[in-house]
């Protein structure tokens, strides 16, 4: 009985010390987990996309994402993320800070080496009436669809 119970232990700490989940952080023009988004205009609403590769034997699973501050808002792909598939985290931020810079924080917990990994992003709030240049790594859909509603009324009115 003795020698039974050894045996299970023994099983259960070496099924645990397998292969372990890794993956890695893709790198875009903005950077890789550590985002450089360079100048916006107050009242931009960023979303910033960071896509997971699993480069493990195991499927990847995101349990939650916590950024640092309830300012920046996270969504991720909840399935499974199968080995040599990606998945993605996205971080929504609306900027806020004139003539200033910002960085913001977001801890992803998942079935990793040290249960999780951090992810950010930083920029500049830049002045609103000032023709600034967006460097925005996603089309801001709320301004797109004022744009568009802008577009057709010229268009409905001519």
């Amino acid at each position: 009985m003795k020698n039974f119970v050894l045996l299970l232990l023994l099983t259960g700490i070496l099924s645990s010390c397998g292969s372990k989940t890794t993956f890695e952080i893709v790198e875009d023009e903005f950077g890789g987990a550590n985002k450089e988004l360079g100048s916006h205009n107050v009242g931009d609403s960023l979303s910033i996309a960071y896509t997971i590769n699993n480069t493990g034997d195991n499927n990847l699973l995101i349990k939650r994402v916590e950024p640092g501050c309830s300012c920046t808002v996270g969504t991720f792909t909840e399935e499974p993320i199968e080995p040599g598939k990606s998945g993605e985290i996205m971080l929504n931020y609306n900027v806020v800070l004139e003539n200033d810079s910002f960085q913001k924080t977001a801890e992803v917990y998942a079935n990793v080496e040290g249960g999780m990994f951090e992810i950010s992003f930083r920029g500049y709030g830049a002045d609103d009436s000032t023709d600034s240049v967006s460097t925005d790594p996603v089309v801001d859909e709320v301004a797109l669809d004022s744009l568009t509603m802008q577009n057709d009324s010229v268009a409905t009115n001519q």
